[in-house]
């Protein structure tokens, strides 16, 4: 009868593992919500990363109109000056 009930214990403690409501159902429900949460995170976190993507860009492209402009500028001042010069020689 020892063996019998050392075996009855045994299936319970395994059917208490993997039934409906043992702690192995309970770590592996625990788990896939874990899962869930973190798949959520890694879709705001992504979402976050192409607006900074996006504004970086942005604020590149801008950066790099200006840079242009300034080139335009520089060039034109160039040309105005060495014109007065030339001028001023004459």
């Amino acid at each position: 009868m020892n063996s019998t009930n050392n075996l009855k214990e045994y299936i319970n403690d395994l059917i208490g593992l993997t039934g409906g409501g043992g702690s192995l159902t309970e770590v592996i429900t625990t788990e896939k919500e874990q899962i869930g949460d973190l798949y959520k995170r890694q879709i705001l976190l992504q979402d976050k990363l192409v607006k900074v993507q996006n504004t970086l860009i942005n604020q590149y492209s801008a950066l790099n109109s200006l840079l242009y402009q300034l080139s335009v500028t520089s060039n034109s001042l160039t040309s105005a000056l060495d014109a007065l010069s030339n001028n001023n020689k004459s």
